[in-house]
């Protein structure tokens, strides 16, 4: 191997870091140590591939798409001083060539900057060549940048398939890693358009009486097990303003979620999709709550503290945008509640209001201001997890004390559970992972048809909420979609019976 590939491959691999760093939104230190194996297997199979005409060829290409995916990264972050998401993703599929061309010429330094990468990538990869005297030793090397992200997808795919895509799977640790927010994009683009495809929804047979709350509130919460509530019986005081309205309320004692993820709960929670139809395509998502509500005369607002350019949310935002009104707000989720005020106190009629909030999601510490850190036991995980419990219920405290006095109605419930596995709170396609509180909480002024307490001890998922919720505007005569058997929705897109879940 000639002494200066020594020179140019550090310089080459250090540039590359750099570029991914900037680029990738999330990045942990054992994800930079793949990449650079990949990167440095990449550099190595051009630098060894006979430099004839076709091998010319490849080496011109494979130059102008590696540089194409860095100039992604670097331009976005010239511009946004962000990484590159997919929500950038699809800005660029929503503008045309003639946007694209009007912005690129008020960037002339990026221009340069990809003529530079271009020009010096390719001099390193078609003048240096790279050789080891161990032929298997070499093409090994040579191959990994191809065979590490494969081992990744055989891996990990199944379980990422709710999530991304294979081939956005693949990208993830590929040197066209900019690549993969990009097929998130295309693949939401495309969701988007189905998901809004003019669809009749017969509503025909539906009775719909006077007698419908003037104001519903739905609180999606994230993450909240049920476990952890004083309401469900825990041994720390985690809900006293939820205790203290125990008998105001429709109480679910044995909820579930539809799935253990909210990219695949919440829409289910807020449509009539079921797991059982869930492959029948998105376009089912069109007879969904605010649809429902706008054809009774309802105006729907939804109000959020989650993060709007996630890709872990996209069907979620897509689903969304069929409200009146959306907005997404920073900080800890009290500040939502302005916003209620205010459309408490314009005294409209016919209102729902949606709140995603961030709720008990990971990393449950900094989901509180620090004066809610009451629970302080030498437990961090638990102790956070608690705290963040705490936290929403004095949120509920002030929703219910706003609303006490109205003709009103909250539904209450979370996305999912977390599993505690190791003093860990995870994720889980689980029993544990998707036991969840769910309750109706009533104001003074609802009518007593609607004013249902009891205790509910069956077993029940998440589906009913369309029809709990139709059920308080005054909707009667759905057809409903729900199975007598509780059925689930597995991150990987199967679909199980909820009892055979350990």
């Amino acid at each position: 191997m000639p002494s200066k590939w020594y020179l140019f491959l550090p310089v080459i691999v250090l540039l590359n870091i750099l570029l991914y760093y900037i680029s990738v939104e999330i990045k942990f230190i054992e994800e930079i140590s793949i990449i650079i194996i990949v990167l440095f297997s990449f550099f190595y199979s051009l630098s060894i591939f006979p430099y004839r005409k076709v091998g010319a060829v490849i080496t011109v290409l494979a130059t102008l798409i590696l540089v194409l995916n860095q100039s992604i990264g670097l331009g976005i972050y010239y511009i946004y001083s962000s990484p590159f998401t997919y929500g950038h993703g699809l800005s660029i599929l929503n503008s045309n060539v003639k946007e694209f061309g009007s912005m690129l010429s008020t960037m002339p330094a990026i221009v340069l900057v990809y003529l530079f990468l271009f020009g010096f990538q390719y001099y390193v990869f078609s003048t240096f060549k790279g050789s080891v005297r161990n032929k298997f030793l070499s093409y090994f090397l040579a191959s990994l940048w191809f065979l590490i992200p494969l081992g990744n997808l055989l891996l990990k795919g199944s379980n990422l398939m709710a999530v991304e895509s294979r081939t956005a799977v693949f990208l993830r640790f590929t040197p066209l890693y900019n690549f993969r927010p990009m097929v998130h994009s295309l693949a939401e683009y495309e969701e988007s358009k189905e998901i809004n495809r003019n669809i009749n929804i017969d509503y025909s047979k539906m009775v719909v009486g006077d007698d419908g709350v003037d104001l519903l509130v739905v609180l999606v919460g994230e993450s909240a097990r049920r476990q952890n509530m004083s309401l469900y019986g825990y041994e720390r005081s985690t809900t006293p303003f939820q205790d203290a309205e125990r008998s105001n309320m429709l109480f679910y004692k044995n909820m579930v979620s539809s799935a253990g993820i909210t990219l695949l709960s919440v829409p289910m929670i807020l449509s009539k999709m079921v797991p059982e139809t869930y492959h029948e395509g998105k376009a089912q998502l069109n007879d969904n709550v605010f649809n429902l509500a706008k054809s009774v005369g309802y105006k729907s607002y939804w109000l959020s503290t989650q993060e709007k350019g996630s890709h872990y949310l996209s069907t979620v935002n897509n689903l969304v945008s069929f409200a009146d009104s959306l907005v997404w707000m920073t900080g800890y989720d009290e500040v939502l509640l302005p916003e209620v005020a205010n459309l408490v106190k314009s005294d409209r009629k016919k209102m729902t209001i949606f709140m995603h909030i961030n709720g008990s999601h990971s990393n449950a510490c900094d989901k509180y201001p620090k004066e809610f850190a009451s629970f302080n036991n030498g437990i961090s995980e638990i102790d956070c997890y608690d705290n963040s419990i705490l936290y929403t219920d004095q949120l509920m405290g002030q929703l219910f004390t706003m609303l006490k006095d109205k003709n009103a109605a909250v539904i209450f419930l979370s996305d999912h559970a977390e599993k505690l596995v190791n003093g860990r709170f995870i994720h889980s396609d689980s029993k544990e992972g998707t036991e969840i509180p769910y309750y109706i909480w009533y104001g003074e002024g609802v009518n007593e048809r609607l004013r249902l307490i009891d205790s509910v001890k069956a077993l029940t998922s998440t589906n009913i909420n369309y029809f709990q919720f139709a059920r308080l505007l005054g909707v009667e005569g759905l057809n409903s979609v729900i199975s007598d058997k509780v059925m689930y929705l597995r991150s990987d897109l199967s679909v199980v019976a909820y009892d055979s879940l350990d």
